[in-house]
């Protein structure tokens, strides 16, 4: 599945915010099945730099600089407005 650049910024911003305004779980190894998912690597202008994981029901984000954790994060599900129509 291929994603317009669109999407992936504003789901890209979106994790960003999750890191302002709500609590992501940190994980403490990589999701088994995580690269069969969409993912991109994020535009500097959303707000973060790492991986993002589009996964049906969640979306993960990878931050390989976030020692001293996994660097992994269950952000939770999008919000309806940022899911497929």
């Amino acid at each position: 599945m291929s994603l317009p650049n669109s999407r992936k910024l504003a789901i890209s911003s979106w994790v960003n915010d999750q890191f302002e305004i709500a609590l992501p779980h940190e994980l403490k190894h990589k999701p088994h099945d995580v690269n069969r998912h969409p993912h991109w690597t994020s535009d500097p202008a959303s707000g973060v730099t790492g991986e993002v994981y589009l996964a049906p029901r969640e979306v993960y984000y990878y931050a390989p600089d976030t020692p001293p954790g996994s660097g992994w994060w269950n952000m939770g599900p999008l919000p309806p407005n940022l899911r497929d129509s």
